[in-house]
């Protein structure tokens, strides 16, 4: 194959790894994880080769700002690790922004309503599910029609967060376009009066709530704060795990190294190629 043909096919993956994604769901859990706090290719790099399922960078709530974004993705296409991107709220304008930059999808917070949803949904989808603009850059030129062969790449989650959402949770996970419904599990415990209890029975009952819902015909997410309730989460349906965050593994394995340098303790500290 030459050159060209290379990148071609190379872009080509990259910008389908969110359909990829999608249908890796149906095979077991997928357990990726936050980037909030050390937007830097080498982690990237290295939640990748830790064997992450993909990585979603995190605007809402980190000082991470669009002229970052560029680099943090290509890297993880390098990789061949899919990476959705978390606006801070629902701006159409930047739903679509963050889709140009090439991100495999987006997780936007707070959706409260089914015309909320049906919003996200115009501005991630192209013609005729959404009305998300066209524009031939670069990495599009890798398919000869984007619009259509790109339809169904960007995976769309929509993050149930309060009382609103889950009333109308049925409704949300309805309109069509939607992949599926993120729990919330810190600011649900706020709004459900059990605050920081995100193993709480008032988040666990939502949580049936919300499976219930989606019948089955939606991709179901959840952030697990615990790394030990991966299973548990899976087991009650939740199969698109974000297992903790950047900042507190790297906090935890760096106590972990100094204690065992203070105290001669023995950690695992395999640098074998993976």
């Amino acid at each position: 194959m030459s050159r060209d043909g290379v990148v071609r096919e190379r872009l080509r993956a990259s910008l389908r790894l969110g359909h990829a994604l999608r249908e890796r769901y149906a095979e077991g859990p997928l357990r990726g994880t936050f980037v909030i706090e050390l937007p830097t290719a080498g982690a990237i790099r290295a939640l990748a080769l830790a064997g992450f399922d993909f990585v979603v960078i995190d605007l809402e709530h980190s000082a991470i700002d669009l002229t970052a974004l560029p680099a943090l993705i290509s890297e993880a296409h390098a990789c061949s690790l899919p990476v959705l991107v978390r606006p801070w709220g629902h701006d159409p304008g930047m739903i679509g922004k963050l889709l140009d930059l090439h991100a495999n999808g987006v997780l936007i917070p707070h959706v409260g309503s089914a015309a909320e949803a049906a919003a996200v949904v115009a501005a991630a989808r192209y013609s005729p599910l959404g009305a998300r603009g066209v524009c031939p850059l670069i990495a599009t030129t890798a398919f000869s029609d984007p619009v259509s062969e790109l339809a169904d790449a960007p995976v769309v989650l929509v993050q149930i967060e309060g009382r609103d959402g889950l009333a109308n949770v049925e409704e949300i996970a309805a309109v069509a376009g939607i992949d599926g419904v993120f729990v919330g599990p810190y600011d649900l415990s706020y709004a459900l009066g059990e605050p920081g209890e995100v193993e709480g029975d008032g988040v666990v009952a939502a949580a049936a709530t919300i499976a219930a819902a989606t019948n089955g015909d939606r991709m179901l997410g959840v952030y697990v704060d615990d790394p030990r309730d991966s299973l548990t989460w899976a087991e009650r349906g939740f199969r698109f795990q974000c297992i903790d965050f950047d900042g507190r593994m790297f906090l935890e394995r760096a106590r972990a190294t100094l204690d065992a340098a203070r105290s001669g303790l023995d950690i695992d500290h395999d640098r074998s190629a993976a």
